[in-house]
């Protein structure tokens, strides 16, 4: 029997990069706009039901003469709909998540983690923007951090950024687990500059 905390809890102990948005309280599949508005032109679509890392799997690759074809996935969730960002781009579009959220009442939870150089990137935008922010590469801050949350500061690893997404209220087993998702394949020729 799969004791709760199992699921979230095997996946954060691989330490398997990843980055996602939780949009905590987003009912519709508002997703396809968004993407649309940071310059994405969605080529083709799928669906996929799996475990969290084989949808990771399916969507970590590039494709196109100049590897401008790429691909995400969003599902929803119990409270709010997850977007699986391999590229870790969208997170970097604050205004363009800070309409969204204003014009759904959500809130956009960003949750980055790069084994490779340790990288964690924890941020909370809501309609007027960026509430917290911190950026950390093995345990040492990037840039000056707003609101940084303690979880992650406390532990700048994949539990941290687990803590964070919990105190969000994403519900990590079924954000982890098994996933009815949508795949989109992009072409990101076209993506808008972004602030960063």
């Amino acid at each position: 029997m799969v004791q709760s905390g199992d699921i979230s809890a095997s996946f954060f102990f691989r330490e398997r990069s990843f980055s996602l948005i939780y949009f905590a309280g987003l009912t519709l599949d508002a997703m396809p706009d968004l993407l649309v508005r940071c310059g994405y032109s969605i080529i083709g679509e799928a669906q996929y039901d799996g475990p969290f890392l084989e949808v990771i799997n399916a969507i970590e690759r590039f494709e196109g003469p100049r590897n401008n074809i790429v691909h995400k996935a969003t599902c929803q969730i119990s409270g709010g709909r997850v977007l699986l960002d391999p590229e870790m781009v969208v997170a970097l579009y604050d205004e363009v998540i800070a309409r969204l959220c204003a014009a759904h009442r959500a809130d956009a939870f960003v949750a980055i983690w790069e084994r490779v150089s340790e990288s964690v990137i924890a941020r909370h935008i809501d309609a007027n923007g960026v509430r917290s922010h911190v950026a950390l590469t093995g345990g040492i801050l990037q840039d000056t951090p707003i609101n940084p949350p303690a979880a992650v500061i406390k532990e700048p690893r994949p539990d941290g950024l687990r803590d964070f997404l919990a105190a969000a209220g994403a519900p990590l087993d079924e954000m982890f687990g098994s996933v009815s998702a949508r795949l989109f394949k992009l072409d990101e020729s076209g993506l808008i500059a972004h602030p960063h």
